[in-house]
């Protein structure tokens, strides 16, 4: 009798530890499988997400003192100077990336020139004559050909000497604004102890 419990008690176990192990496995292959779906889905999505590559800004710098006056003669903004200069490294095959060209850049290029070009007339300009100061307020179109703004040529003139100072644009054509551009101007270019004279008249020889 003993002998048959005890032989059913090891059945018993017997069946338990197999419906275990069973179970255990089992939860094992799904775990696994799950994990392998998820990284079956996941791979082709993650293996299509390239980071483009970050483009390099240009470092090249083109601009001159003549190739500034030239954009500046042409009366081109800085739009159209970034457009023209950019086809112009294309048609010359070149390209236009290895350089530092959009309107920011060209803008800032453009004022560094103009202000290295005034700065070189300022040192070259040594009159050793007395000076006529003259201006003329005229109404001129703007650089950007949008609209016309008040500008007041301002020159000096003497003995062998006619010399175009600055072109001040003016936020009003009164005659406090036109007074004070002239006394700033001839301050800028050291010039106070040459004046003599001022003539408000209009000149034929100011041309902007």
């Amino acid at each position: 009798m003993e002998q048959r419990s005890l032989e059913l008690e090891e059945a018993r176990d017997r069946h338990f530890h197999e419906w275990e192990s069973e179970r255990l496995h089992s939860s094992d292959y799904e775990c696994k499988s799950s994990t392998s779906e998820i990284s079956v889905k996941a791979g082709p999505s993650t293996a299509n997400l390239e980071v483009p590559p970050k483009r390099k800004r240009g470092r090249k710098n083109i601009f001159d003192e003549r190739l500034s006056a030239s954009l500046d003669f042409a009366k081109l903004s800085d739009r159209k100077a970034t457009v023209v200069l950019t086809s112009t490294l294309k048609s010359a095959g070149t390209d236009p990336s290895k350089y530092n060209i959009n309107s920011s850049s060209v803008r800032r290029q453009r004022m560094k020139q103009r202000k290295r070009v005034a700065e070189s007339l300022k040192k070259e300009f040594q009159p050793n004559t007395p000076l006529t100061v003259h201006w003329d307020g005229k109404l001129i179109e703007d650089i950007t050909g949008h609209k016309t703004v008040d500008r007041l040529p301002i020159l000096v003139s003497g003995q062998g000497v006619d010399q175009l100072l600055a072109v001040p644009k003016l936020s009003h054509g009164t005659g406090e604004a036109c007074a004070s551009a002239v006394y700033d101007t001839i301050v800028s270019w050291n010039l106070g102890d040459k004046i003599k004279c001022f003539a408000s008249t209009p000149l034929r020889s100011i041309q902007v």
